[in-house]
């Protein structure tokens, strides 16, 4: 999402996050003024085309419904898009999309050219699933957990050359990283990589989690006009076949 940065929100949320430090406001608290500056933020912003209020609508909703399971005060940015498939191109289809939300990755994909019917892109919510189908009819649209895929007969019939992640995966459980990591390398070619996004200084996935499963983790770019700023993460095999 481009939109004109006013300062107010991004100074009200470094307050709220100084107050927990401080243990003055618990974790769920400031969660919740988050979501709910966000909601009052997203509305009052100056969006451009590459947005429209309908996605905006779609991106608060969820967010009201679950702030842990967005794991965002914004949408993704258009700059995020850039960088995050900026090593895709017309031929790297067929791409797995993890928490596809409103589309905007998957909009950036399709404007490198790679073909609707190469994307395969997975949604929890509802709504957001609903709505990548009828943006995008001739992509495959799954509603389901992305920690849970490897487990669903669909998943053993899918093969892709590459992945791209939406998801928060800071607030997830190890467990849950693990269910997604499996199901994405258990997809991919041998020579296929994972692209993720992360608002920390670090990857979202711990080395412990990458050495066991034979993956390796590299920085590729920082994206700083997103609201916050975004480090971009590449992840692939560290040998030619993976391993459970």
């Amino acid at each position: 999402m481009t939109v004109e940065m006013r300062g107010e929100f991004p100074a009200q949320a470094a307050q709220w996050i100084m107050r927990a430090r401080a243990a003055t406001l618990t974790a769920a608290q400031v969660t919740r003024n988050v979501a709910q500056t966000s909601i009052r933020f997203i509305r009052g912003a100056a969006l451009t085309s590459a947005y429209t209020i309908r996605d905006t609508s779609l991106f608060v909703r969820a967010l009201h419904r679950s702030p842990a399971g967005v794991g965002a005060v914004l949408p993704s940015s258009a700059a995020l898009a850039a960088a995050i498939t900026q090593e895709l191109h017309a031929d790297s289809g067929p791409v797995l999309e993890l928490g596809a939300g409103t589309g905007v990755f998957s909009r950036k994909m399709l404007k490198i050219g790679i073909p609707a019917q190469d994307l395969i892109l997975i949604e929890l919510d509802a709504d957001l699933a609903d709505n990548l189908r009828e943006r995008f009819p001739d992509a495959l649209v799954l509603c389901r957990d992305a920690s849970r895929l490897y487990r669903a007969p669909v998943a053993q019939a899918l093969h892709v050359r590459a992945a791209v992640c939406g998801l928060p995966l800071r607030n997830m459980p190890l467990r849950c990283k693990l269910g997604i990591l499996r199901g994405v390398f258990e997809a991919l070619e041998t020579d296929g990589a994972l692209y993720l996004f992360s608002y920390g200084l670090r990857c979202p996935i711990e080395a412990r989690l990458l050495e066991r499963l034979g993956l390796r983790a590299r920085r590729i770019q920082v994206v700083y006009r997103n609201a916050p700023p975004a480090r971009v993460w590449k992840i692939t095999r560290r040998v030619a076949v993976f391993k459970r």
